[in-house]
């Protein structure tokens, strides 16, 4: 009984990366807006936020596929 692994094409990572990242792009943008509407802003909120958004990858690949993992296939 011998399991083979289909891993993506280099195209699938590819498209599923940009995917990613412009997801994050559009998150940072976001963030940076809504920091930028209020005067003090708590900064273990800010440090928050940017942290979450460094383990988005993580976090997602864990409970099984991040945005563009799950688009592309």
């Amino acid at each position: 009984m011998e399991t083979q692994n289909e891993y993506p094409s280099l195209l699938k990572r590819i498209q599923s990366s940009i995917i990613d990242g412009i997801v994050l792009l559009i998150a940072m943008v976001a963030l940076a807006q809504l920091f930028n509407q209020f005067e003090n802003f708590p900064t273990f909120v800010r440090i928050g936020s940017w942290v979450s958004l460094l383990l988005y990858e993580p976090i997602c690949i864990s409970f099984g596929a991040t945005l563009g993992n799950y688009l592309v296939g």
